[in-house]
């Protein structure tokens, strides 16, 4: 079965890769993160979060999100990406 989380992300971009950390066990590593955004994040932003993401981990550690993709959305729904955080700089922006 697949696992879905839903979370909303009004933090500085910055502070996304811990909000990301913090997230993946409650999933058990395993499905679906889908993450609204504050209104003016755009898809070019959202890609800075995930390369700050994947800046700050080893391979090793990205092996743990393998399961994982994170799928992000505007406050009225637009997709602004969907990314896979266990493989370093796959995923699709917009």
């Amino acid at each position: 079965m697949l696992g879905r989380q839903i979370k909303t992300f009004a933090g500085k971009p910055n502070q996304f890769p811990g909000r990301l950390s913090d997230a993946a066990p409650n999933m058990q590593y395993d499905g679906e993160l889908l993450v609204q955004v504050a209104p003016g994040v755009d898809a070019a932003a959202v890609e800075g979060m995930m390369k700050s993401f994947w800046g700050n981990r080893s391979d090793a550690r990205l092996a743990a999100y393998q399961n994982m993709w994170v799928a992000f959305r505007s406050p009225d729904g637009r997709p602004l990406g969907l990314w896979m955080p266990g493989a370093r700089g796959m995923g699709v922006p917009g």
